[in-house]
């Protein structure tokens, strides 16, 4: 094993009475190029992940899934006697399987693990495509997918919901009635010279991180279940798995080695896959690993919530947003998982860096019959600070056509109105910036717009109406 020695390192100090000089002793870090405590193991080959471990236990069994082809439907029948007969198949879990609870939701029970009847006495139902019906235990990741193949399922299709639209039209929501709200927008508008109204769409994403999802559990003599997982919050899946086994949280031990990439997209999605895992190695007692291929954690995984927004500016004739209004909704997927806390947070971004003395903003999340979307870096940030950077488009908007709607309503030349943004009133003769930094005024400086970045200064853009402005803060 490498072994580095701490890092050391010096500074000066002087003080007020005179001076001090610190030692290398007392200050480490100070000076020192210090590495990634990974650094050495990942740049070898020996940092080991999630799947690495399964060397360590001999008899490990490969979990697959059994997905099924429809977004929307009802399983009619499930027949696993074909895939026991392939070589190499031990065992095949259904909801039979399941010795606790049939769900791995975070916020509510509403994440079923196997597919379950949505009233007493009906078939169970479908929620997403590739959502699936039962996974096949195999010596092998070849044997496992080999009876996966093997096995015979029957449905009935559905009417499936698959956009946010279709779900607005429907009435399909997890979560609806979010609002915040400034002063009087409604009679803002009504006095506006000026408005725009349009609809502004955030598509999803998905986290592609380079380690696919991945568990592995063992179980001790005594019972206890060991989950190795990739996962970005051991202590739910913890508590997730304990809620699936039926058996309190201190019968199971998460650890998480380290991971290959996260983004948000393991937040609350490794918990399923830790859940099969822990099921499986408790009726098989032997290891069992859940190790997704790329594909299958596309379909299994969550992605970024997609959102749409309908909004309505009213502005006047210097291109000033007097009042504004927005409408988001986003799709939250088949199950609620974090969609309430990214919808409140693309609320609370909807302003963007700007004051609006009159505005409001709704929310509400989408259920359609797609993966649940989850965590993802920005949180409902981007989605609800691009909404707010239009403003209307009178002003920022990205979107080439809406700034043009604007500019072809008010005295300023649009390509000075992109680079610009919304103003924020300093008050009459102010001479900085928001962020302090100063402004001249009637020259041909350049302004700054905050971290480190500026744009051309325009003294017939930034004096309007006799009061000095600087320019909203925001990253170009």
């Amino acid at each position: 094993v490498a072994w580095r020695p701490m890092a050391e390192g010096s500074e000066d100090v002087t003080t007020a009475g005179g001076g001090r000089t610190t030692s290398a002793k007392d200050t480490p870090f100070v000076g020192r190029a210090i590495s990634h405590e990974s650094a050495d193991g990942h740049v070898t080959g020996g940092a080991l992940y999630t799947d690495d471990l399964t060397t360590r236990y001999p008899g490990v069994l490969t979990a697959w899934p059994v997905c099924a082809p429809h977004a929307h439907a009802l399983l009619l029948d499930l027949d696993v006697r074909p895939a026991l007969e392939v070589p190499g198949v031990v065992r095949v879990l259904t909801v039979a399987d399941v010795p606790g609870r049939n769900d791995t939701g975070c916020s509510r029970e509403d994440e079923p693990l196997f597919p379950r009847p949505s009233a007493p006495g009906e078939k169970p139902e479908i929620l997403f495509h590739s959502m699936p019906v039962a996974w096949v235990l195999a010596e092998s990741s070849e044997a496992a997918k080999r009876g996966a193949a093997k096995v015979v399922a029957s449905y009935e299709p559905l009417p499936a919901i698959l956009t946010i639209e279709d779900a607005v039209k429907a009435g399909s929501y997890h979560h609806t009635g979010e609002k915040i709200r400034r002063g009087d927008p409604e009679a803002a508008l009504a006095r506006a010279p000026h408005r725009l109204t349009g609809t502004f769409t955030v598509g999803g994403q998905e986290h592609f991180y380079l380690e696919a999802n991945a568990s592995l559990a063992v179980v001790d003599e005594a019972g206890s279940v060991l989950v190795h997982a990739s996962t970005q919050h051991p202590t739910e899946t913890q508590l997730v798995v304990a809620h699936v086994l039926g058996v309190p949280a201190a019968d199971v031990v998460v650890q998480q080695i380290r991971m290959g990439g996260g983004f948000g997209g393991k937040e609350t999605q490794a918990n399923p896959f830790a859940a099969i895992a822990a099921i499986g190695a408790t009726l098989t007692k032997r290891p069992v690993r859940v190790v997704l291929d790329r594909m299958r954690d596309f379909q299994l995984s969550g992605k970024r919530h997609p959102f749409v927004g309908d909004y309505e500016v009213g502005f006047d004739a210097a291109g000033k947003v007097l009042s504004f209004k927005l409408a988001l909704v986003s799709d939250g997927g088949h199950s609620l998982d974090l969609s309430f806390p990214v919808l409140g947070r693309a609320l609370f971004h909807s302003d963007n860096a700007y004051y609006l003395p009159d505005v409001e903003v709704c929310g509400s999340a989408a259920k359609t019959h797609k993966i649940s979307n989850t965590a993802f870096r920005g949180f409902g940030g981007p989605q609800g600070g691009s909404q707010g950077s239009l403003q209307g488009g009178v002003s920022i908007g990205p979107g080439g056509a809406v700034v043009g709607a604007g500019s072809s309503w008010i005295d300023v030349d649009a390509g000075v109105e992109r680079a610009a943004g919304p103003f924020v009133e300093r008050g009459a003769g102010s001479d900085s910036c928001h962020v302090g930094r100063p402004t001249e005024i009637g020259t041909d400086k350049n302004v700054c717009i905050g971290r480190d970045r500026c744009v051309p200064y325009h003294p017939g853009c930034t004096v309007i109406g006799g009061k000095s402005r600087a320019f909203a803060s925001r990253v170009i």
